[in-house]
């Protein structure tokens, strides 16, 4: 779900980020969302908040198209519900 949001690249480089900082440590959560607010320049609190730091399973908003000639859902979207 990170990857979708950030998108491939970002998401990439921000993993090598944070195993580039990290390697061989002891981290917590807080360094890996620390490292993708810095190098995306936007705060990912909610993000963590419904998918690492909370019980239960995240609910989501998934939208699809159903293209009867193959009879396959086709996937659109899929975001958090706030």
């Amino acid at each position: 779900m990170l990857r979708s949001q950030l998108g491939e690249e970002l998401f990439r480089r921000c993993v090598r980020t944070f195993l580039e900082r990290h390697a061989y440590g002891s981290v917590v959560t807080g360094d890996f969302s620390g490292v993708i607010e810095a190098q995306s320049g936007r705060s990912f609190d909610g993000f963590f908040d419904q998918w690492v730091y909370h019980a239960g399973c995240p609910e989501l908003e998934i939208n699809y198209a159903w293209d009867q000639t193959t009879r396959l859902a086709n996937w659109a979207s899929a975001r958090p519900t706030p």
